[in-house]
C-alpha cells in the first residue's frame, strides 16, 4: 500500500477551509492520488454520521443512499467511529465513491481497534485518514467533540442519519449550522426515541429532511441528473421467486433488513426443503432482485421492479 503521510500548515489549510475555527495544523494519510481529494473540499464534501448503535433500517437507509450516488463526485466524510460513521465509509468503498476519515485521535492510533482493517481499505482504494493531534495522541471524550468540528467543515453539508436525544452527531450538526451550512436530517415518527434528536434538529434547527438521494439536490443540483436505474420486470421470476422475493421484502419494511436464516424459517415453515429454498434465493441474487451481505439480505437499490 502506497500512501504517504503529511503535515499541512494553516496557510495551506485555508486553500479548503472556507470558515471559522480553521486548525492550526493537519495530519494527512493517503496515496498521493488521494491527496488531490482535499482539492475538491468543500464543494464536494457529504459528511454523514449518527449513533454508534443505529437500527437495521437506518443502516440499511445509509447504504442504498450512498450507493444511489454513485458516478457522483461526492466525498463522503464521517468520523471513524463505530455505528453509522463506519457502514457509510464501507458503503463510500463498496460504491467507489471517495472517503475521508476525521480521527479524533494521532493517525498511528486506531479507534475502535475492529476498524484496523476498514482504516487499510480506505487507505488502498485511495482514501485518506485526516486528523490534527500528532502521533501517539489516544481517543479522549473530548476530542470527539473538536473532530466534530472538522467533520462539519470539510464538508458542504451534513446528513445526520440516526440521532438519538443525545448523541455527538447533534455536535456536528450544531457546527455545520455555526458554518451556515446545509443540515440534513432524516426524518421519524413522532416520540421515535432512536430519531428524537434528528426531530428535534427538524423542528427546531432549520434541518432539511433527508428522504433519499434527491433530496441533496438542495445542495449539489447534479446529483438529480445521475444515470437512472435500471428497471428490472417481475415476470422473469417464477412463482416461487416472486413468494420468496415478496416475503423478503415485506420482512426488511418491517425490521429494515432479513436475514438468510430468517427467510428459510418462513421457508420451511412454507413446506418448502432447503435445496428449494436456496436454489430460489440464489436465483434472486444471481438476476440482481436481491443482495446477499454475507448472509443479511437487502434490497437491490439500483433497479426499479415492474
Amino acid at each position: 500500500m502506497n500512501t504517504i503521510s503529511i503535515t499541512l500548515s494553516k496557510k495551506q489549510i485555508s486553500k479548503f477551509w472556507k470558515v471559522d475555527f480553521s486548525p492550526n495544523v493537519l495530519y494527512v494519510q493517503g496515496s498521493k492520488k488521494a491527496l488531490k481529494l482535499l482539492d475538491r473540499l468543500p464543494e464536494y464534501g457529504l459528511a454523514i454520521v449518527g449513533t454508534r448503535h443505529p437500527t437495521r433500517k437506518s443502516l440499511e437507509i445509509v447504504k442504498k443512499s450512498v450507493f444511489d450516488l454513485r458516478g457522483s463526485d461526492l466525498i463522503i466524510i464521517s468520523g471513524f467511529a463505530k455505528g453509522i460513521d463506519g457502514c457509510a465509509h464501507i458503503a463510500a468503498l463498496e460504491t467507489e465513491l471517495s472517503t475521508i476519515a476525521v480521527m479524533a485521535s494521532g493517525l498511528d492510533v486506531c479507534y475502535p481497534d475492529e476498524h484496523k482493517e476498514l482504516k487499510d481499505k480506505i487507505l488502498s482504494h485511495d482514501g485518506l485518514i485526516l486528523s490534527e493531534y500528532p502521533l501517539g495522541i489516544k481517543i479522549k471524550r473530548h476530542l470527539f467533540l473538536e473532530r466534530n468540528r472538522l467533520i462539519a467543515g470539510l464538508a458542504k453539508a451534513t446528513w445526520i442519519v440516526e440521532a438519538p436525544q443525545k448523541s455527538g452527531a447533534l455536535n456536528t450538526a450544531a457546527w455545520a449550522r455555526e458554518f451556515e451550512k446545509n443540515c440534513y436530517a432524516t426524518p421519524c415518527y413522532p416520540n421515535d426515541d432512536y430519531l428524537r434528536g434528528n426531530q428535534n434538529l427538524l423542528d427546531n434547527y432549520c434541518a432539511l429532511p433527508f428522504w433519499g438521494m434527491h433530496s441533496l439536490g438542495s445542495t449539489w443540483l447534479e446529483v438529480l441528473n445521475l444515470p437512472k436505474k435500471q428497471v428490472f420486470s417481475l415476470e422473469t421470476l417464477t412463482q416461487d421467486e416472486k413468494k420468496m422475493l415478496e416475503k423478503t421484502h415485506q420482512l426488511i419494511a418491517d425490521f429494515g433488513g432479513v436475514q438468510v436464516e430468517d427467510l428459510l424459517n418462513w421457508a420451511l415453515l412454507n413446506e418448502w426443503n432447503t435445496n428449494k429454498f436456496f436454489t430460489n434465493l440464489k436465483n434472486l441474487v444471481n438476476k440482481q432482485f436481491l443482495i446477499d451481505d454475507r448472509g443479511f439480505l437487502l434490497k437491490n437499490s439500483a433497479i426499479i421492479t415492474l
